[in-house]
């Protein structure tokens, strides 16, 4: 039966389940997605000690091409106080985050007033780079990625200075830094918020070869830069015509504003959009309808403003969706980041609790849950409870999946120091199809893959009427790939499949043992079709990763 077949494969030379060790045990307070903190063996630090009290900035990126995501943190005296300090580089290292500033980007060492990162690719070559928002009278600082050397070694990061022009008429106070295009000449541009300067807010255009221009004046001819406690920004199409606007926060002094791309890289138009009290932003798809919206951290409960179209004037229309059994969104709020958490498809988030400007750890971090399509906004599905992972005075973090197991894990830089969690693994729900290709077969699943259950099925569509199909199962991604026969395939377990129907349709039951020996076993399936006309006479579906858990999440 099927379900033996499983366990022969998890049984098999160098095939181990996942899940287990560092992961740790259920929590028996879990109600949704859930973290153990693996901090003592997933963190490595050599220029700072773990408790760590200054305020902090993080990013991350694979700066190293190696699939894995690194993470940088740039430092400073809390608060609105100046107060330089050297900044961090931690590289992926087997799923171990280790310093190594001082042999890879020793630029970081030199200390600074920096309180934003982000990376970002800014002379095409492929490579993401660094650039650094200083406050207190800094320039921002850029470090280009230097790829890696004929032998496939990694080279770092290098300072470039100068790389703007000309220089700023005063020092500048910058809180926020966001790339995008905003001339649609291919390459990202960058704009700095500003905080309480008479600087007020700069667009810096590149100029295709990571060398930039600061062109503020000359894009926003009538002065909708300017700001009073900039504290994020956004360059993102919100209005749907192909060029990307300027979403603009400014503490909770004055309302969001949205500027408007002319079409021709200016801003004319500022759209104030309802909202008070915001103190930061995030944009994504959050109802995936194909319009950004706009989650704002309020001083007050926190809620969603969903793009629901543009008029005829060019403005966007919102609606407002407010957070549910949040207690802890209802006050000063920080930093906030998107990623698919329990992987239904819709982006959830974080919300770091540090107000940059008013002193105070005495708040808590909180993971959000997207309610949609079921319902509207965001909830803490945990109802404000403390859990190990909600923790005291967080200024940034970021989600990861540190480990490669296809889970978003957890980094913090919090007033104490740095915290890392690593999400428990949990059964998924019925996966999106498929497809190899536009018009090709469409792998899909039915039920939820976890343990015991009997019912689960995966489903061809588009296929070939009358063919008889094959299921490739591997424990490794690249085993079935590419367009091989059946046959050909090494490491690769085949089920034969049963005859497709008239409609292109088939299932082939897969029912999944209740047995510890699959648990934690992470497949991938493909479907193989016999069709003359295909290359080698063989159609495939795309590849749809299974992860086999006794835990599945409440709903």
């Amino acid at each position: 039966m099927l379900s033996l077949g499983l366990l022969l494969l998890v049984q098999a030379p160098g095939v181990t389940p996942l899940g287990h060790g560092v992961q740790g045990s259920i929590t028996p307070f879990r109600e949704w997605v859930a973290w153990s903190r693996a901090t003592a063996s997933r963190l490595v630090l050599t220029s700072v000690p773990f408790n760590d009290p200054e305020e902090k900035d993080v990013t991350t990126a694979d700066l190293d091409r190696d699939g894995d995501p690194d993470v940088v943190v740039v430092r400073k005296l809390p608060f609105s106080f100046p107060g330089p300090k050297t900044d961090l580089l931690l590289m992926n290292e087997g799923g171990v985050l280790v310093e190594r500033t001082a042999t890879l980007a020793p630029g970081l060492l030199v200390a600074d007033d920096a309180r934003d990162v982000l990376a970002f690719d800014c002379n095409g070559d492929g490579w993401l780079d660094l650039v650094v928002a200083n406050t207190f009278g800094q320039d921002p600082r850029l470090f280009l990625n230097q790829g890696e050397d004929a032998m496939g070694s990694w080279l770092g990061l290098v300072e470039r200075t100068p790389w703007f022009s000309p220089p700023f008429p005063i020092g500048p106070q910058f809180c926020a830094v966001y790339d995008g295009d905003v001339d649609n000449d291919g390459d990202a541009d960058l704009y700095f918020s500003d905080y309480n300067n008479t600087l007020e807010d700069r667009l810096l255009i590149n100029q295709g070869n990571g060398f930039f221009e600061d062109q503020t004046a000359a894009r926003f001819p009538t002065g909708i830069n300017s700001s009073l406690f900039g504290t994020g920004s956004f360059i993102c199409d919100f209005t749907g015509d192909g060029w990307n606007d300027i979403l603009k926060v400014s503490g909770s002094f004055e309302p969001m504003k949205l500027l408007i791309n002319d079409t021709t890289g200016k801003f004319l138009v500022s759209q104030i959009l309802p909202s008070s009290t915001v103190y930061m932003a995030r944009t994504a798809d959050f109802d995936l309808d194909g319009r950004r919206d706009i989650y704002t951290v309020s001083d007050a409960q926190d809620y969603l403003l969903s793009n629901l179209s543009t008029d005829a004037s060019g403005l966007i229309v919102t609606g407002r969706m407010n957070n549910t059994s949040s207690p802890l969104t209802a006050n000063f709020g920080g930093n906030v980041h998107e990623a698919d958490l329990d992987r239904d498809g819709y982006l959830d988030l974080g919300v770091a609790d540090v107000d940059v400007d008013i002193p105070g750890c005495t708040r808590h971090f909180v993971p959000l849950r997207n309610r949609m399509p079921a319902s509207e906004g965001f909830e803490d599905p945990n109802g404000g409870a403390f859990l190990p992972w909600i923790t005291l005075g967080t200024h940034d973090f970021a989600w990861l999946d540190l480990n490669g197991d296809g889970f978003q894990d957890l980094f913090q830089a919090h007033c104490n120091g740095y915290e890392v969690f690593v999400m428990q693994p949990f059964a998924v729900a019925v996966p999106p199809p498929v497809p190899s290709s536009a018009s090709g077969p469409t792998i899909g699943a039915k039920g939820v893959s976890v343990l015991g259950n009997t019912d689960f099925a995966l489903t061809l569509k588009g296929a070939r009427p009358g063919a008889r199909p094959v299921l490739l199962l591997s424990t490794n991604r690249t085993a079935s790939a590419g367009s091989a026969a059946p046959a050909d395939l090494v490491g690769v377990r085949k089920l034969p499949g049963p005859t497709v129907a008239d409609d292109g349709t088939a299932q082939l039951a897969l029912p999944i043992p209740n047995a510890p020996e699959v648990d934690g076993l992470r497949l991938f399936v493909r479907w193989a079709i016999p069709d003359p006309d295909a290359p080698g006479g063989w159609a495939h579906s795309g590849i749809l990763e299974l992860f086999l858990s006794s835990r599945t999440l409440k709903r």
